[in-house]
This record gives C-alpha cells, sequence and structure tokens, in this order.
C-alpha cells in the first residue's frame, strides 16, 4: 500500500504510518490515540507486521532498520544492514522471533535479525555462492530452523539457522579496547577504550548500547564490575577512579590523581566490598602508589608501588586480581606479585607477566607471561605464553595449546574453561587443562579483550573498536580442526553442496559448483 495510507497489521487493530522520517502506530479504532514509535535517518521505504501482529518494522534507503513491540511501543532493535532493493521483500518468520531480507549491496546478501539478538548487533550476512546475480525475497520454514532466497531465477539458496555464530557489536569510536567485563546476570556486557566506557544491553527490549559519562574526556583504561550490584569501576587516566551505579544517578567519584597519574588496573574483591586500583605509568613528579577504597565508606589506603631494582624503578601495573584469600594480586613490569593488604608487603610469584585474569572467588588464575611494552603491534607480541596457577596450593602448569602470540586472557567462573586471543585475530577457547581448543577466527587484528559470561553461554571479544559475542562450544565435543582427515572432510561435505573443483580454464585454476542437494531432513551439526 501506499505509504501515506498506511499498513494495517494482520489483526486489524493497527496500522503504521509514516510522517516525513517518522513512525507512528494507530490503532483503528478513533478512540484511541496514535502513538510515535521512532524515526529513521532517511524516510522510510519499507513498512511490515509480523504475522501476528506482535511487532512491526520500519527500514530506510540507506539501511536502517527499526524492531518495535506493537504491543508496548518499545523499540527492539535498531541496526544498519545492508540496503534493501526494489525485490528485498523484508519477511517475518511465523513467531515473529526472525526477519529476513536480501541485498545486492556488498555482493548478493541475505540478512537475518533475530529476536536473541542483543539490541544493537548487526544483522547476519548469509552470502551466496554467485554473487553476481540479483536476490528476490526470502521464506523462513515451518520450524524456522531454515531460511531460503531466490537468486535472479536461476536457483534457491538454503540456509540452517541454529549453527552457532558471532554477533557483531559496534559503537565505539576508538580503539583497541583496553577490558570486557559481563555484569554478574549476564545481562549486560561493559566495554573500556579511550572513547570511554560503555554498557551493552544484551536482551531484547532493554535498551541501547550507552556510554558512561565521568569527566569531560570520557577516557577509560580500566573497568571491574562488582559482585552482586553490577556497579561498575571505572579508571580514567589522569583523573580518578569512578564507580558507576545502577539506579540512573551519575558516577560516583571515589578517588581523585593527578594529571600525572595513568590509572589502568582495576579490581573489586569477591564481595564488591573493596575495589583497587593502580596505575601504569605515573609522571615525574607523580605518587608511585597502589590504592585500596571502599566502595561504601570512599576511605582509602594507598600503598607505595615502587620496586628499587639495580638498573631503575619500575613502576608499571597492568592488571589486578583478588585471591580467595583477601590477598591482592598485581601484574605488570614487575611481574606478578601477591599483596599483603594489612601489612602492605609483597612477595613475588612470578617475575614476568603482562596480565592475570582469576575465576569467581579468586580460587584459579591465567596469567600471561612475558612484559608489556604498551606497544600495540602483533609483533611486540612475539613470545607471549599461558601459565595457569592454583591460587590455593600454588601448583603452576604452562598452557601450550593457545600458542605463542597471546594478548589476552580469561577464565570462566569455574576457572575450568580458558579463553584467549592472539595477534593475529583468532579466540580459542578450551579447558584450562590444556586440551586442544576450539578455534574462533573473524577479528582482522589482534585481540586487544576476552572474557566469559558468569553463566557460561558467552564469550565477548574484542580487536580495533569492535565486539565479537560467541556462544559457547560444546566442550565436550573435539574440535573441528582436530578431526581425523578423513571425518573431518566427510563432516564438511554434510555443512554444504557448494564446492570447490579445479578448473584448468579459470584463471585461479578452481570454480565453484553445486553437487546434488538431497535434502536436510536432519540438520547437519558444526
Amino acid at each position: 500500500l501506499p505509504l501515506d495510507r498506511g499498513l494495517p497489521d494482520p489483526t486489524c487493530r493497527f496500522t503504521l504510518q509514516v510522517e516525513g522520517k517518522a513512525i507512528h502506530l494507530c490503532p483503528v479504532e478513533r478512540r484511541f490515540p496514535r502513538r510515535y514509535l521512532g524515526d529513521l535517518p532517511e524516510a522510510p521505504v519499507l513498512l511490515a507486521f509480523s504475522p501476528g501482529g506482535e511487532r512491526s518494522y520500519a527500514a530506510d534507503e540507506s539501511g536502517h532498520f527499526c524492531v518495535w513491540s506493537t504491543e508496548s511501543g518499545v523499540e527492539e532493535a535498531r541496526f544498519t544492514g545492508f540496503r534493501p532493493h526494489t525485490y528485498s521483500h523484508p519477511r517475518f518468520s511465523k513467531s515473529g522471533r526472525r526477519l529476513g531480507w536480501t541485498s545486492v549491496e556488498g555482493g548478493a546478501v541475505t540478512q537475518v535479525w533475530r529476536e536473541e539478538d542483543p539490541p544493537d548487533a548487526k544483522p547476519q550476512a548469509l552470502r551466496q555462492a554467485d554473487i553476481d546475480n540479483e536476490m528476490a525475497g526470502v521464506a523462513f520454514g515451518p520450524d524456522e530452523r531454515w531460511i531460503a532466497a531466490a537468486t535472479a531465477y536461476k536457483a534457491i539458496t538454503f540456509w540452517p539457522l541454529e549453527w552457532p555464530r558471532a554477533r557483531l557489536l559496534s559503537g565505539h569510536t576508538a580503539g583497541p579496547i583496553i577490558a570486557l567485563r559481563f555484569a554478574p546476570d549476564a545481562r549486560t556486557l561493559v566495554s573500556c577504550a579511550r572513547d570511554g566506557a560503555r554498557v551493552w544491553p544484551l536482551a531484547t527490549g532493554s535498551g541501547h548500547q550507552r556510554l558512561i559519562e565521568t569527566s569531560r574526556e570520557n577516557f577509560c583504561y580500566g573497568i571491574d564490575v562488582r559482585p552482586g550490584s553490577g556497579d561498575i569501576a571505572i579508571a580514567a587516566p589522569l583523573v580518578g577512579l569512578f564507580l558507576h551505579r545502577n539506579d540512573g544517578r551519575p558516577p560516583l567519584p571515589l578517588l581523585s590523581v593527578p594529571n600525572t597519574c595513568v590509572l589502568q588496573a582495576v579490581a573489586f574483591d569477591p564481595e564488591g566490598r573493596r575495589v583497587a586500583v593502580a596505575p601504569q605509568a605515573v609522571g615525574q613528579g607523580g605518587r608511585k602508589e597502589m590504592y585500596v577504597v571502599d566502595s561504601e565508606s570512599r576511605s582509602t589506603r594507598s600503598i607505595p608501588l615502587a620496586f628499587q631494582t639495580e638498573e631503575e624503578w619500575q613502576t608499571g601495573t597492568t592488571a589486578l586480581a583478588f585471591s580467595w584469600d583477601g590477598a591482592l594480586i598485581s601484574a605488570g613490569s614487575a611481574g606478578i606479585r601477591r599483596w599483603d593488604l594489612e601489612t602492605g608487603e609483597s612477595t613475588v610469584l612470578l617475575d614476568q607477566a603482562a596480565n592475570i585474569a582469576t575465576s569467581a572467588g579468586g580460587r584459579r588464575m591465567v596469567a600471561l607471561t612475558g612484559v608489556y611494552d604498551g606497544i600495540d603491534d602483533p609483533n611486540s607480541y612475539a613470545d607471549r605464553r599461558l601459565l595457569v596457577m592454583d591460587l590455593v596450593d600454588g601448583s603452576r602448569r604452562p598452557v601450550k595449546t593457545h600458542g605463542t602470540a597471546v594478548t589476552s586472557a580469561a577464565l570462566d567462573a569455574t576457572g575450568q574453561i580458558l579463553v584467549s586471543g592472539d595477534a593475529q585475530g583468532v579466540v580459542r577457547v578450551g579447558r584450562s587443562t590444556g586440551d586442544d581448543p576450539y578455534l574462533l577466527p573473524g577479528h582482522s587484528g589482534f585481540v586487544s579483550a576476552v572474557a566469559v559470561s558468569p553463566d557460561g553461554r558467552w564469550i565477548a571479544s574484542a580487536a580495533g573498536p569492535r565486539i565479537r559475542l560467541w556462544p559457547m562450544p560444546d566442550l565436550s565435543k573435539p574440535p573441528l580442526h582436530t578431526l581425523p582427515h578423513d571425518e573431518l572432510i566427510a563432516k564438511l561435505k554434510s555443512l554444504t553442496n557448494v564446492r570447490a573443483v579445479r578448473d584448468p580454464e579459470s584463471s585461479t585454476g578452481w570454480s565453484i559448483e553445486l553437487d546434488s542437494f538431497p535434502g536436510w531432513k536432519e540438520v547437519p551439526e558444526w
């Protein structure tokens, strides 16, 4: 229907109407007022309701999409995808939990939005084998496990929708992202970069990512999330330490430092009563101290951080973590040290370490060995390895299966799962015992931060200003790349009927062919 006449929903209770760039939901019964839903950067060109009328969407020519709940009017998702075209025909699945459309921008692409995706996630892009042809509309299978799209009247492509995939979160304008943390309830993710700390809701209808305003520059070099409450401690270099609370009040200043102190490392104790913060660098005349702040009373204790060696005073601290017994663990240019907060004395656990991360409760720790040089260059990570340490009995175990170019690492809440990122952009996930890990490639640069959600469902990783959210692999099954050759080839052939075959007439020596399609009565597992 022409947009100025409105688009009725299947139940004939509402219509969507457009005025300029704004979209309104108008009840058919005139005695109810119309509701403003939102607007798009350009005038909307596509509107639709889900089959049951529970959801509606609008899209403009530039590929900006919005999805709303019809009943509540709440905006559930807003994202930018590939631009729709004349034959895109965006369509909801029967339940309204999926939205699919096609585009010819960037090649022939089918895109899918899912209800379970975070509100700020990019839609999934499913590419065609033959990218030279235009694509028409899409169709979802009755059980919503499949989506199909036609290509220039020549072929139909089917994709299963239940395969694991990463969700891409974009919002930071400056990288690299320095730290990632999940909230205790796993419903939000917090990130920290040079353009500030951001909170990312992970559930549909829970709002969009937002910047935490702490100071004029909003610099963030370190974060941690308070156990239980989910409050966020933010280290602002040259400014101080802030506590962002979940009750809507402005961030609370916990500590102020001179403009010669570059705060970076932050950690809450397991009870959330104390938060420790330490500088990565201190300028001339600055005080080389670590601080422990009571998060309620804001009383502060300072501990000297100067370690005299034969050559120089070493002060750089890149990471902090609390041990199960209340001791504070630090990592940086002075190695890994265990601090007795009663006496202020420290003992050396390891001579060199660039980073550390602990499990919930602080009983197990992973150390990223090697000296931190502060250079965001993959070549500077030529000899970075992982060491898993038991902080209860003191035992240590080197992990060799994650390579020698590790740039970031994290443990899950139990300490049983180890996640790492490397200089080539690969994320590895496996048992902390050192078994062969799953490989999650996708980042184009070195992985600066990783985190595991408290419920063990998600892995977050960051490279540059972008974040990827991965579903946790099934670690009870062997990783794909470890399968015997014949089993690996059979597995790959079960996943697709697209084949690369030798072609002497092709400039590359290869061409793409489609094998017979017997149908997938049972969806193959990755």
